[in-house]
């Protein structure tokens, strides 16, 4: 995305990053006109929720061919079945 002398001089005004209009763009909802798209309190406190999820779980791994969705998993699933295999130790 290109960024208008404006609009970077008002994100350093304002200490808006990048990333949180990334954040915007991806998960807000376009105006009624379709000018803006607004991220509302709402929800980034949905984002949130899914965030701690994802983080609890140590992240989310997706395998995909372009469009299609082949597998995912969340990151610590793989540790946990190593641990479980602990069990076998061989001497």
């Amino acid at each position: 995305m290109k960024f208008t002398h404006h609009a970077t001089q008002r994100m350093q005004q304002r200490d808006i990053n990048q990333d949180m209009i990334l954040l915007a763009n991806m998960f807000g909802e376009p105006s009624k006109k379709g000018e803006k798209t607004i991220l509302k309190r709402k929800d980034i406190h949905r984002l949130m929720k899914i965030l701690a999820a994802l983080d609890r779980r140590g992240g989310i791994t997706v395998v995909d061919d372009k469009d299609t969705l082949i597998t995912t998993y969340f990151n610590d699933s793989f540790n946990r079945k190593i641990k479980s295999n602990n069990d076998f130790v061989f001497s």
